[in-house]
């Protein structure tokens, strides 16, 4: 564009200033557009993903929204928040009906408007024909890469209001963060220990301050009331989160002095939510040591009773099975 904005000076200056007060136009435009276009695609984009969490929650509570006979209030949700996100779409829509016609527009019109004067200067013997329809040649090559910039800067600015919401997650900082100098773990015995360990969510207190021991090798148990801070304690040990004061240790060692690699390898947490993958049975196994072997697998099914009714599967290990398990009653998930 800078190339034919230098040979059209160089065919005729007037009428390269007269294509050059073209630009004024196409910079306001532009601007107006990407003010616009940025709330709008923004707006897109808030208004799917509340779409998307409607629909995935109620399908995935089904049987609570058809317990509670919910599926009309459901379907009324999901209809104002779909009417939401096709309002926003057309808000877009239409400024790009407006913008890419309005740059070939603002093109065509100085075409036309070079075409008009060119003309009076040739009749005034101020420039000569081959001239005139160079300089058009080249000015159709000018507004042409301009309008093609238009609907790229239309897809622009739909993945910046994307990239928006990608880039809040990815630039939110861990609140359990690495260590620095991570003290090594090569095996762990199993001993945890407690010391004056206080949590709380927020501003409600669940642990004031509480000293246990748990010596290697020793099953325990606990049992409370609802919010006496059971799942707490098994997320502390997990280091999911870190204690408001005191210390959690492993083997003696702090857990936040721990590299990630070596306290997953050392603490492992089995939830009452079982979750299954679209995958094989086997795939599912192997899902924490993907390159575990076939014997590996069956090992660890036999290890935990699960052997003898993976057997009893139509294909076995090699059964497909989803999230609600298939075949799979609840406990076999």
């Amino acid at each position: 564009m800078v190339s034919v904005g230098v040979i059209l000076l160089l065919l005729d200056v007037p009428l390269g200033l007269v294509t050059l007060a073209s630009f004024p136009l196409l910079l306001l435009l532009s601007r107006w557009f990407r003010r616009n276009s940025a709330l709008a695609y923004r707006r897109t984009r808030e208004t799917v993903a509340l779409v998307i969490v409607h629909f995935v929650e109620s399908l995935g509570g089904i049987r609570a929204v058809q317990a509670f006979r919910r599926e009309p209030r459901n379907q009324q949700i999901f209809e104002a928040l779909n009417t939401d996100y096709r309002l926003a779409n057309e808000r877009a829509f239409k400024l790009v009906a407006i913008f890419a016609p309005g740059i070939k527009l603002i093109g065509n019109v100085t075409i036309a408007v070079v075409l008009v004067y060119g003309g009076y200067r040739v009749m005034g013997v101020h420039i000569e024909v081959g001239v005139l329809a160079a300089f058009l040649l080249y000015l159709r090559r000018f507004f042409e890469p301009m309008q093609e910039l238009s609907m790229f800067y239309n897809s622009l600015q739909s993945a910046t209001a994307a990239l928006e919401k990608l880039s809040g997650v990815l630039e939110e900082a861990p609140s359990v963060a690495e260590p620095q100098h991570p003290v090594p773990l090569p095996r762990a015995s199993g001993a945890h220990d407690l010391d004056q360990v206080g949590f709380a969510y927020h501003e409600s207190v669940v642990l004031p301050g509480l000293d246990l021991h748990v010596p290697a090798g020793q099953t325990v148990a606990l049992v409370g009331a609802t919010g006496a801070g059971k799942t707490t304690i098994a997320r502390l040990v997990a280091r999911f989160y870190d204690p408001t004061d005191g210390v959690v240790r492993l083997d003696g060692i702090d857990l936040r002095d721990l590299a990630e690699p070596d306290l997953r390898r050392a603490v492992v947490m089995v939830t009452q939510e079982n979750f299954l993958f679209a995958d094989t049975v086997a795939e599912n196994i192997r899902f924490g040591r993907p390159g575990a072997s076939d014997e590996d697998v069956e090992e660890a099914a036999r290890a935990i009773g699960a052997h003898e009714f993976i057997m009893a599967l139509p294909e076995a290990y090699d059964t497909e099975v989803g999230k609600r398990g298939g075949r799979l009653s609840a406990g076999q998930r």
